[in-house]
């Protein structure tokens, strides 16, 4: 009886390390190891701190049982594709090292998001463009592919400012990296002239729907009582089938952000001067409307697709430079930098009221309605 009860009590004590062995080594070796196409040992689901993953320095665990991965190193490895979404679920991971796997090009914020961690190592990794911040208190190697400030503390090469354009010099073009082959400066040049020439066509009948939607506006009396490029300047919104030419120079696309007409440095390079000015007083109404206050919280994240736009993370803020009439705007993050270009709806404030009374005061006119 007594050999009974000791062999149960030795049984309890060994299930929670068992358990904790496999939630621990089950999460490396199904979804991480294998999310990053690398070959997982047999081994690795149930015995990673002890078998083939720990003799040879790629695991380290620790822990009050031994059991909790503490370190896990795999650089110069094949991993390929994203960062696993499942690499925050190992809880008291402190030690990564992907480093020289250049097949690894997203998920810095699924990095960003590990909290126990207290070294990075990503340098050789195929991450590109900003990056986003980091934890203080983390110990980081970043590589020379990125650019901007991490916020945590860097080892190795330290990141370079982003680009931003020349001072008092607001051409897009200045964001375009430059490049050495010939051929390349051929094909930019043949499919942007084509693209310009578009570009001028949907431009000038833009202008004519604007034309007509200003003679509707006076038509109705309400030409001294309201402004037709603020009336016309920002018709972001849900509504999938506008009906009118000023409506339709807006054409959204995935997620509800507006496709770039008016903002592309190809329609802006044809504005004239009092165009020009109109883009920098049509942020007035968001101003008054944010409290005077020219810092806009963002609200929204965007990941920039063209050299000359502007990332937006939650938690940072823009000063609004700049609103053109196709739903885009131009400001300077106080995180990125800039000036850059970015969607108006994006940001919080005083900007969701303005412009959805922008859009009803436009659809009513559209269907021949007052103007208020």
């Amino acid at each position: 009886m007594i050999a009974l009860i000791l062999g149960i009590a030795s049984l309890a004590a060994a299930a929670p390390q068992a358990a904790g062995t496999v939630t621990d080594c089950g999460i490396l070796a199904v979804g991480i190891l294998d999310k990053w196409s690398y070959t997982v040992p047999a081994d690795a689901a149930t015995n990673c701190c002890a078998g083939s993953l720990a003799t040879s320095g790629i695991v380290t665990c620790g822990g009050d049982d031994g059991t909790s991965i503490v370190s896990l190193v795999l650089p110069a490895s094949n991993l390929r594709g994203a960062v696993p979404v499942s690499l925050p679920l190992l809880k008291s991971l402190t030690y990564l090292d992907i480093s020289q796997n250049p097949d690894v090009t997203t998920g810095l914020q699924t990095l960003a998001g590990i909290a126990s961690l207290k070294n990075l190592n990503i340098a050789g990794t195929g991450f590109t463009g900003a990056v986003i911040p980091f934890p203080p208190s983390l110990s980081c190697n970043m590589g020379n592919l990125l650019c901007g400030d991490p916020m945590c503390a860097q080892t190795g090469t330290v990141l370079k400012l982003c680009p931003s354009p020349k001072a008092g010099n607001n051409n897009a073009s200045d964001f375009v990296a430059p490049t050495s082959s010939n051929v390349l400066y051929i094909l930019i040049g043949v499919f942007g002239g084509a693209l310009l020439l578009l570009m001028l066509t949907c431009y000038l009948c833009n202008q004519r729907g604007s034309v007509a939607l200003r003679q509707a506006s006076q038509m109705q009396g309400g030409a001294s009582d309201s402004k037709p490029y603020a009336v016309a300047n920002d018709f972001v919104g849900s509504d999938p089938e506008p009906s009118s030419n000023e409506m339709a120079m807006i054409t959204l696309s995935r997620n509800g952000i507006p496709k770039r007409t008016f903002s592309l440095p190809e329609t802006r390079k044809l504005q004239s001067k009092d165009e020009a000015a109109m883009d920098v007083s049509a942020r007035d109404p968001f101003i008054v409307a944010n409290n005077n206050t020219e810092s806009f919280p963002v609200r929204r994240f965007y990941a920039k697709e063209m050299s000359d736009e502007l990332s937006l993370t939650d938690g940072d803020s823009v000063v609004l430079t700049k609103v053109f009439r196709d739903g885009w705007a131009e400001g300077v993050s106080m995180r990125a930098g800039g000036p850059a270009l970015f969607p108006l709806a994006c940001l919080g404030g005083g900007v969701p009221v303005v412009l959805a009374e922008r859009l009803r005061v436009a659809r009513l006119m559209a269907r021949g309605g007052p103007s208020a």
